[in-house]
């Protein structure tokens, strides 16, 4: 394996782990439903925040690239690309 995309709980051991995106989890309603968990629904206001409580577990997307293998070109050229748009903090 060269890099992975993960979702769970660092550390990662003998793996560079960088931090791709968290997770916020939210409960949603339609205006008089309780259902669904979608972006698009919430900015559109076909759904709303059931409740005002927000969850942010520890657990998060990370790529994941084996320590052994940290500083390949081929490895940080994609590294590189992906974190292009997400935020610089490291998750272990």
């Amino acid at each position: 394996m060269d890099l992975a995309i993960v979702q769970g709980d660092p550390p990662w051991p003998g793996f560079r782990a960088d931090l791709l995106m968290p997770e916020t989890l939210i409960a949603v309603a339609a205006p008089g439903l309780l259902a669904l968990l979608v972006r698009r629904e919430l900015a559109e206001g076909t759904l709303i925040q059931a409740h005002p409580h927000r969850c942010t577990p520890v657990s998060a997307y990370c790529l994941l690239a084996p320590q052994a293998k940290a500083g390949t070109s081929r490895i940080e050229r994609v590294r590189d690309w992906l974190l292009g748009d997400a935020s610089p903090r490291r998750a272990g």
